[in-house]
């Protein structure tokens, strides 16, 4: 994936539009299939978030690269795509709804992060988690998990 790549993904997403629809494969699995004994942790919804995947590694072998104002630029271009394309999603998205919680502001917001972090990757030289990830948000699903072996777990 290049950063074109990225940037074509975010803004012709169709944001949570299958949330609702997910059916397992190799490296995702639905949320309803994970049993309560599972070892599993939340994919991160604020900027603030350290990255769980990689830790800083990824930030370092830019750096590494001598891209380390590529990098930032990247993620803040991103960053502004990413909420412009978000734009159109409302508060309460009926598909993000589930009882009395509503998702939808944890959903941009994971939605966010793992557009920064794939950039993060893209720049590194190394596509891979992230990149995964932004491509399941750009289908329309919500990755909302993962486990330590890597598979994400996308809201059912």
């Amino acid at each position: 994936m290049t950063l074109q790549d990225l940037s074509r993904i975010v803004r012709n997403a169709a944001w949570f539009s299958h949330v609702g629809e997910f059916r397992e494969r190799a490296d995702a699995t639905p949320l309803a299939t994970v049993a309560p004994s599972e070892d599993w942790d939340w994919l991160p919804s604020s900027t603030d978030q350290t990255d769980p995947i990689y830790g800083e590694v990824m930030v370092e072998a830019a750096e590494r690269l001598g891209k380390a104002a590529v990098r930032r630029d990247a993620e803040l271009f991103i960053a502004k795509e990413v909420q412009a394309s978000l734009r159109p999603i409302r508060e309460k998205h009926p598909g993000l709804i589930d009882g009395p919680h509503d998702f939808t502001l944890a959903a941009k917001g994971g939605a966010r992060y793992a557009a920064r972090m794939a950039a993060r990757e893209i720049v590194a030289g190394r596509p891979g988690f992230w990149c995964r990830v932004i491509s399941y948000y750009g289908e329309g699903f919500w990755p909302c998990g993962f486990f330590n072996d890597g598979r994400m777990i996308v809201v059912h």
